[in-house]
């Protein structure tokens, strides 16, 4: 079911992000230069009023004489939990592996990319975690070659893979 993206200009960092969380919107704060930036969001997209998909992501501005400085990463809430879908692509690199994920909630398809592993130095993983990796990776793998149905179960914080299951169509 989609939301409307509330109008967050002229409103603070926190005021903001609570709506936007309400409405289990994520959000980006973006801290460009401005001589006269107060902390106020001034500007966001997509703009109040447009009708998005939850967990869809907003990008709001927050002018600050400090800037610019970082974006702040993805923040707000995240789906939890057991979630049947389908992997649409694999990631493998110097920082981990992660998966794109298309599920339906509500009656909507929502995407969101879910981190199977990070990568800590190599030398602080047993063996059995080596194992674990090589497996979540495996499945994931094969369930996108093949366009399998998944399951992934969620951790309660952020977008982590607990467990990943696959099964045929």
């Amino acid at each position: 079911m989609p939301v409307a993206v509330p109008n967050v200009i002229g409103l603070g960092r926190t005021a903001a992000e609570a709506q936007l969380d309400a409405l289990l919107l994520r959000h980006i704060a973006q801290f460009p230069f401005g001589a006269t930036g107060d902390g106020s969001a001034a500007a966001q997209s997509p703009v109040g009023g447009t009708l998005v998909g939850v967990y869809s992501i907003v990008k709001v501005s927050y002018p600050t004489p400090f800037g610019p400085l970082d974006d702040s990463p993805v923040e707000g809430p995240t789906p939890r939990g057991p979630m049947d879908g389908q992997i649409t692509s694999v990631f493998v690199g110097i920082d981990g592996a992660s998966v794109d994920f298309v599920t339906d909630i509500d009656g909507d398809s929502v995407s969101f990319n879910a981190v199977l592993y990070a990568d800590p130095p190599a030398q602080d993983l047993p063996r059995p975690e080596w194992m674990r990796r090589g497996a979540m990776l495996g499945l994931a793998q094969r369930a996108f070659t093949n366009a399998h149905r998944v399951r992934l179960s969620m951790t309660t914080y952020g977008l982590n893979v607990q467990s990943i299951g696959i099964f045929k169509p």
